[in-house]
């Protein structure tokens, strides 16, 4: 029982840090892609 509360949490904890990256990732996409439309319209 302990075993998958600590697998719960776990992969709570890596999900919740993969979607806080990919989040960060999409950021910089856009911004990249705001900075670039401006430059070439």
């Amino acid at each position: 029982m302990i075993g998958l509360q600590k697998w719960l949490i776990d992969d709570v904890l890596l999900n919740s840090g993969i979607s806080q990256y990919f989040s960060q990732i999409l950021m910089l996409f856009a911004i990249i892609f705001l900075i670039s439309f401006s430059k070439y319209p």
